[in-house]
């Protein structure tokens, strides 16, 4: 990952996950501004996306939030 191309802060975390085939990694990106927002959200909406994103990063997981 190419850690000049993304804004300070919004990479928050590699998480490794022990599988048998492999390990699989979850990045984890959000700005202080949208963790704030997924506090104070009356619910959460998560989107699968497989087509749009390359293999190496399948699936693509998005979180929209109703306040």
């Amino acid at each position: 990952m190419n850690m000049q191309a993304i804004s300070e802060n919004f990479f928050l975390a590699d998480v490794t996950i022990a599988h048998s085939s492999g390990d699989r990694h979850h990045l984890h990106f959000a700005t202080t501004e949208q963790l704030a927002l997924l506090c104070c959200a009356k619910g959460w909406y998560v989107d699968r996306i497989f087509k749009l994103v390359r293999k190496s990063f399948m699936p693509l997981c998005s979180v929209y939030t109703v306040l």
